[in-house]
């Protein structure tokens, strides 16, 4: 069967003709069948990320889907991160107010306060950035512009995994995804409004869970898509 990324593509108004030249065999897929059996696809983020990699032309025309579908996925990861720093920032008031109603604050009580000051830090560190809402867009387009350039990883060979002396480990070169990873400078050159290291500083880890999240939910739409059309 064709490549169900290079069937999509047959929506765009400029395209690569893959029809050309095959000789013989199963008929390709004309543009209203691919069309139909997208119409056919479950609604939601997956169709939506599956649409704007291969398909951009198209899904411009109903980006507020994408919209809809992008700020449904993040809105939860907000809220339970803003809470989880909320409690924590919590626990070390109560911590801290314990020691101030001790007329001689114990070891425990000190420990207590510096163990709870320590993972209040941890967790702000793993916040993500307040304004994540204003930069999703670029985020977003970002993520979906390196799902589409599609680079496997040379290392394992997509795989995910390596073999070394009989061991099988994670492969580091990609980070288990076996997708070629991109250069942090080239990330943030992508969302062009910030530098590389204010990119691995502040929107780094905000970005890996978004590109995360993408290719799970263009891998289920591939899937769906290819069930669909078969």
């Amino acid at each position: 069967m064709t490549d169900p990324r290079k069937q999509l593509a047959k929506l765009n108004p400029t395209n690569v003709r893959f029809d050309v030249g095959m000789g013989g065999g199963k008929p390709e897929f004309v543009r209203i069948d691919v069309a139909g059996a997208l119409g056919y696809m479950d609604a939601g983020l997956p169709r939506e990320v599956f649409e704007a990699c291969w398909n951009p032309d198209g899904a411009r025309l109903h980006r507020h889907k994408l919209k809809d579908a992008v700020v449904a996925l993040v809105a939860p990861e907000l809220k339970r991160q803003r809470l989880r720093l909320s409690e924590a920032h919590l626990d070390l008031q109560l911590a801290e107010a314990a020691v101030a109603w001790s007329r001689a604050a114990s070891h425990e009580q000190r420990r207590e306060v510096e163990q709870r000051r320590e993972r209040l830090a941890v967790i702000r560190a793993e916040t993500w950035p307040q304004n994540v809402m204003e930069q999703l867009p670029a985020l977003t387009d970002a993520a979906i512009g390196e799902i589409a350039r599609f680079h496997k990883c040379e290392q394992c060979e997509g795989r995910c995994f390596i073999i070394a002396e009989e061991l099988v480990t994670d492969c580091p070169a990609c980070l288990a995804t076996g997708f070629a990873q991109a250069p942090d400078l080239q990330r943030a050159h992508a969302l062009d409004v910030m530098d590389s290291r204010n990119f691995v500083r502040n929107w780094k880890p905000v970005y890996l869970w978004l590109l995360g999240r993408f290719r799970s939910a263009e891998l289920k739409a591939r899937e769906q898509f290819e069930a669909v059309a078969a």
